[in-house]
């Protein structure tokens, strides 16, 4: 699994969402943890924070970040 695999299964997360609140959010969180993971960088430490606040509540996002 490289991170193109992770970056397009993020992708297909959103693309399958038909609307922005039907979002799979925690899917996306733990896709954006295993990203992490293989590519601690800030954009994807930003994203995950995102995707964070989205699971978990805005405070867990922004402490994230």
């Amino acid at each position: 699994m490289s991170e193109y695999h992770l970056e397009a299964s993020i992708a297909a997360l959103h693309c399958a969402a038909s609307t922005y609140e039907e979002t799979d959010w925690t899917g996306i969180l733990e896709i954006n943890d295993a990203l992490y993971r293989l590519r601690p960088t800030a954009i994807v430490a930003l994203n995950r924070a995102v995707a964070m606040g989205k699971v978990r509540g805005p405070e867990e996002g922004l402490s994230e970040m």
